[in-house]
């Protein structure tokens, strides 16, 4: 089951229960609590919450700092400098909150094993995240 649409980020660390991933495009990640889904090789699908996003330095202990002056927009600072896009990486992190069944079942709780590193995120499609949504259980584990 793949959702429409386009991969807009890449596991890059996994626990039992939840996963970060690194957005494909800097400065954007799926909206807070929006419903997403992974597709392992295996052909199992991961459905998650995202919790959180930050954007920082791609180096431990490096942090960003203002390059911009009050009267430059976000435009003209990627403009005069352009390494910004190669040195900033913008992170999500996801809850894990159920996954589909070898039957295709949607099954709301902790998967048997996380997804992989590398696995894409895929914002969930309308019809899946309603039909996700229709049962509440999942709440349980963010509470």
């Amino acid at each position: 089951m793949r959702e429409a649409g386009t991969a807009v980020g890449e596991v890059i660390a996994v626990t039992t229960i939840s996963f970060a991933a690194q957005s494909y495009v800097l400065n954007q990640a799926p909206p807070f609590g929006s419903l997403v889904a992974t597709h392992g090789p295996d052909g199992r699908t991961h459905f998650a919450l995202c919790a959180g996003t930050e954007t920082g330095g791609i180096e431990p202990g490096r942090h960003a700092m203002a390059w911009g002056g009050a009267e430059d927009g976000e435009v003209d600072i990627y403009a005069r400098q352009p390494q910004l896009a190669h040195v900033l990486r913008t992170t999500f992190s996801c809850v894990l909150v159920g996954y589909l069944d070898a039957g295709g079942r949607m099954m709301q709780r902790v998967p048997p094993r996380p997804p992989r590193v590398h696995e894409q995120v895929w914002p969930a499609e309308e019809a899946t995240a309603c039909r996700f949504f229709d049962d509440l259980a999942f709440l349980r584990f963010l509470l």
